[in-house]
């Protein structure tokens, strides 16, 4: 089917393209629109909060897989 494919997401992906700040060079990839998901429990018995948070950089430094970003249990 098209657009139907198994994802791997085993390894951190691409930072998005940005400028780096100390040497001047393009760096990065126009792919890299992932989600990244974390969760203490799959199951739940009742609706659980969600937080969706875009990490700023302004096109220059940044990207989602930072340790910073991830869970702290």
């Amino acid at each position: 089917n098209h657009g139907m494919m198994v994802l791997d997401c085993l390894e951190p992906k691409t930072k998005p393209m940005q400028l780096h700040f100390v040497r001047r060079m393009i760096e990065g990839s126009e792919d890299c629109l992932y989600l990244n998901v974390y969760a203490k429990s799959l199951t739940s018995e009742k609706p659980l909060p969600v937080m969706v948070y875009l990490y700023g950089g302004g096109f220059q430094i940044g990207e989602a897989s930072r340790d910073i970003y991830a869970p702290d249990y």
